[in-house]
């Protein structure tokens, strides 16, 4: 017959591989934090430009290209209340 205490693994002998999980499982975790939040912090603070950051020209055509989008807009909505 089988012993029992040879098929079944020994408690003790898994106790270190299971405090070493512990210790890694967080590491990691902590660690793919601190990547995300540096890649948003830098993506935020790098590539974000503000409106009146940018030059008086730039700033011009953004409201005539803006003024011309709601002047298509009022015009579809005008178009569909007359059908």
């Amino acid at each position: 017959m089988h012993d029992i205490s040879t098929t079944t693994p020994d408690a003790s002998a898994n106790l270190p591989e299971l405090v070493n999980l512990f210790q890694i499982i967080p590491l990691v975790v902590y660690t793919i934090g601190i990547f995300l939040v540096l890649r948003l912090f830098s993506y935020s603070t790098g590539r974000y430009r503000g409106y009146y950051d940018v030059d008086l020209e730039l700033r011009r055509e953004v409201k005539r290209k803006f003024a011309e989008f709601e002047a298509t807009i009022g015009e579809t909505t005008s178009e569909t209340k007359e059908d």
